[in-house]
């Protein structure tokens, strides 16, 4: 009796002594597996431990309690970040317990420019004690840094000194006769040099709008647009600037119209603050059935698939996203789990068109 005794306290000293916290970690950039990541383990400035997670995305570190930990992660794809782990507010009572916590550690591409790097120089992530069993994620400090990660756009002078090869953007509208409501739609207009020669060309929107990016104010001398309907010759065309400043006025000629540019133009045409809106319709169809993908989150990521913006569709499946950057490459994403695998989704323009 006393042997089995003994041997009963020195179990239970055993668990009690080399109780720990577990941390299980699945590295992820943009949901795909991170691998041959270095992970440092520091105790304040001291380097207690180093993983190399080799071929594997994933990996375990066991803490002691009484302590605070920053765990450091070190990839070729990725900034380096750190979280913090504070297990030195688990009272000594709570130390028989094992506690485990799982994560995903997000990466993010370091060629990326809508990152702010600067924020990493704090924690990513704080795994805290939750005052009774276990250690949770810190949501507070969490959510808090995740809505500072993209850069805040800083709105730029476009009449600040800058050099002649200094990239601009040209944005305007067009209206009919100079009226705000008759507005010039999907035309064909192309912004020349002194030589004729097109540097960029698009089409106007529905509002009459367009815009050019990384000009070079200096080759800018005229914008030119391409008339589809035949207009009467009374009819005259007005160049307006984003901030309703006319600009110019030209008459139509063999379909076509031109507006010859001073700098004094250009400068009214320049509008480094230019932003559009995307939008459209989601359609959910699959051989038996359509419907509108309704109430449902709409993810728009750029070309890192960093996810820029998010709204959720109305009861027609429709959405829009304001405010995004002119002349970049964006992708449209949803939640996988929100249709099933013989489903399709359709975006549909404003006209409803394919």
């Amino acid at each position: 009796m006393i042997k089995l005794r003994l041997s009963l306290f020195l179990l239970l000293f055993s668990v009690y002594s080399h109780s720990q916290i577990t941390v299980i970690g699945h590295n992820k950039l943009n949901n795909e597996p991170v691998k041959n990541t270095l992970i440092l383990i520091k105790e304040g400035s001291v380097l207690t431990k180093t993983i190399n997670t080799g071929n594997s995305s994933d990996f375990l570190i066991k803490l002691e309690f009484g302590k605070t930990y920053r765990i450091f992660f070190k990839n070729v794809k990725s900034p380096i970040t750190f979280m913090e782990v504070i297990a030195n507010t688990v009272p000594e009572d709570k130390y028989n317990y094992k506690m485990v916590h799982e994560l995903n550690v997000p990466f993010f591409d370091k060629n990326d420019d809508d990152i702010d790097t600067s924020i990493f120089s704090n924690p990513f992530q704080r795994i805290i004690f939750d005052g009774k069993t276990k250690m949770v994620d810190d949501s507070a400090y969490n959510t808090s840094f995740r809505n500072k990660i993209l850069k805040t756009r800083v709105p730029q002078n476009n009449h600040a000194a800058r050099s002649e090869e200094t990239p601009i953007i040209v944005a305007g509208q067009v209206l009919l006769n100079s009226d705000p409501k008759l507005t010039v739609n999907n035309q064909n207009i192309l912004l020349l040099n002194k030589k004729g020669q097109v540097l960029k060309s698009t089409f106007t929107n529905r509002f009459g709008s367009f815009y050019f990016t990384g000009v070079v104010a200096s080759e800018v001398a005229k914008i030119k647009m391409e008339i589809k309907e035949t207009v009467g010759l009374d009819n005259v065309f007005t160049l307006i600037s984003t901030k309703s400043i006319t600009v110019a006025i030209s008459k139509p000629e063999n379909n076509n119209c031109s507006w010859d540019l001073n700098p004094e133009d250009v400068d009214n045409l320049t509008d480094n603050n230019f932003t559009t809106n995307i939008g459209g319709k989601l359609v959910v169809s699959s051989a038996k059935s359509k419907k509108f993908f309704a109430n449902k989150v709409v993810y728009l990521s750029n070309r890192f698939n960093t996810v820029i913006q998010k709204t959720t569709t109305n009861v027609l499946g429709t959405f829009v996203f304001e405010n995004v950057k002119a002349d970049n490459n964006y992708f449209l994403e949803v939640d996988k789990f929100e249709f099933l695998p013989n489903e399709k989704i359709d975006v549909l323009n404003k006209d409803e068109k394919f």
